[in-house]
């Protein structure tokens, strides 16, 4: 799986590759249809922090969740939470075997 982060501008862009990666590596390497994921983090002036994921998946098509919240955490976790739902859905549409 391909982990692409891009967070221009943020204060500690290395450090915070490095975290998210690991994060994203750990929930979803056990999905071997993700192919890459992309993780959009934005800082707005307001002090709102957007983070959005897209997920590149195998059979084609991408799943896409975004969350804001003046927490970076918060929102990662949000857009995470988001993200799973239709990770699950995703499974059992192609990979779910009938008896």
């Amino acid at each position: 799986m391909d982990i692409i982060i891009n967070a221009k501008g943020h204060v500690h862009q290395e450090g915070l590759k490095d975290f998210y990666s690991d994060d994203i590596e750990k929930r979803y390497s056990k999905y071997p249809f993700v192919k890459t994921v992309k993780l959009n983090i934005r800082s707005f002036e307001k002090g709102e922090i957007e983070m959005a994921l897209i997920f590149e998946m195998e059979k084609g098509g991408n799943l896409f969740s975004k969350a804001e919240s003046s927490d970076e955490a918060k929102a990662f976790k949000m857009a995470i939470k988001k993200i799973d739902t239709q990770v699950e859905k995703y499974k059992e549409t192609h990979y779910w075997k009938h008896n």
